[in-house]
């Protein structure tokens, strides 16, 4: 059966007929290298075929998993033609500003006004179904001109904000090797994995976000109907990231002072929650779940792993045993791709594995060694120099 995130793929190339790597990104919320790897799974197990110089399409064998369905581009899909009157998010608050930083709002004629509302639809949305373990659910991402107000919100309103120093997914600094770094070296560790993170997040949850910030309640009330969208977050919004970390931020602190009563480390990368320690820690995952539940989250139970003894041990898709590593099997499987490219050449590589029509290969190594080079400084340039003699950068 196919992941999620590979139907998400296959909706968008059946609807444009391309891959654009950084649009899908947008959407799916997951690294670029990850992403790439994605694409190449689908084009090697026959689910798409290559049509042309930048023409893509799914096949027999992609249509037969409901492909129909995915179809249903939203439903909402307006944006009006304002001449040349285009709004930036990057467009300059001339304003007051409450102590706290953020801009003084005290109307919605005001937000209408310096966000230039009358100008767009704020239900702007495009999406799609997918049918996927017997259930619908809806992808969502904002148009173009309501994006740019969502950018506009995030870079002047929520980043003024900050978000609990146990949060290192979607915070400017931290990252998967931040996250990962606090567990090395433990004895054990619990990871557990919030089901329907984002959807999960309600309008009431974000209004309170912005009335937190002693906004008035119609002023919350306007600046959450334009992050949210159903009564939910929206998973493509560019505001919707940092929203989780700031809606999460109690349940981040009940967990810390549960962490700190019990004499362990405690960090959290989106959904993902991990708890380490160099003493036994089972018995605390009963307490977690339930602090996690009362703020109406679910844990997805089927998800939650314990690690213990001597066995290798991943936190965030990292080997934390005794420093923060790749995994093994990663790095080996891309130094075979970089020596069958320098023995054989780019081109024959790829017909020898039959990837002769691959999407965005040169993009594709660099942005795994980029990513090495993120976790493992020295072999990750080392490996960007053998690239570069290969791709004759």
């Amino acid at each position: 059966m196919l992941k999620a995130n590979e139907l998400i793929i296959l909706s968008y190339i059946n609807k444009f007929q391309r891959i654009d790597l950084y649009e899908i990104q947008k959407t799916i919320n997951e690294p670029l290298v990850q992403l790439m790897d994605s694409i190449y799974r689908l084009y090697e197990n026959k689910y798409i075929v290559n049509d042309g110089i930048d023409k893509f399409s799914v096949t027999e064998k992609a249509k037969e998993e409901n492909i129909g369905s995915w179809n249903i581009w939203t439903l909402k899909y307006k944006e009006k033609n304002i001449n040349n009157n285009v709004f930036k998010y990057n467009k300059k608050y001339t304003g007051e500003f409450c102590d706290n930083g953020v801009p003084k709002i005290s109307s919605v004629h005001q937000i209408n006004d310096i966000l230039e509302l009358n100008h767009i639809d704020i239900e702007s949305y495009h999406g799609f179904v997918l049918s996927y373990g017997g259930k619908n659910r809806m992808i969502l991402a904002p148009g173009l001109n309501l994006k740019e107000r969502q950018k506009w919100i995030l870079h002047n309103i929520l980043e003024k904000i900050p978000v609990e120093d146990c949060a290192h997914g979607f915070v400017k600094g931290r990252s998967i090797k931040t996250n990962a770094e606090v567990h090395v070296n433990k004895k054990e560790i619990v990871c557990l994995d919030i089901k329907d993170f984002f959807p999960s997040i309600k309008r009431v949850q974000v209004e309170n976000v912005f009335l937190e910030l002693n906004y008035s309640e119609e002023v919350a009330k306007k600046i959450s109907s334009l992050v949210t969208y159903n009564d939910e977050l929206p998973q493509g919004a560019p505001t919707s990231p940092y929203l989780s970390n700031l809606v999460f931020r109690n349940v981040d602190m009940g967990l810390k002072k549960l962490a700190k009563e019990n004499d362990l480390e405690y960090t959290r990368y989106a959904d993902d929650i991990t708890f380490s320690a160099n003493h036994s820690i089972d018995n605390i995952i009963k307490e977690a779940e339930e602090i996690i539940e009362r703020a109406g989250f679910i844990v997805n139970e089927d998800k939650t792993h314990i690690m213990k003894d001597n066995y290798r041990k991943m936190v965030t898709g990292l080997v934390v045993n005794h420093k923060v590593r790749i995994p093994s099997a990663y790095k080996k499987k891309f130094r075979q791709e970089i020596y069958y490219c320098k023995k054989y050449g780019v081109s024959q590589h790829l017909r020898a594995i039959g990837r002769e029509n691959a999407v965005n290969f040169q993009e594709y190594m660099y942005g795994k060694a980029y990513y090495i080079k993120m976790i493992e400084k020295e072999l990750g340039e080392k490996l960007l120099l053998q690239l570069d003699s290969i791709f004759g950068v």
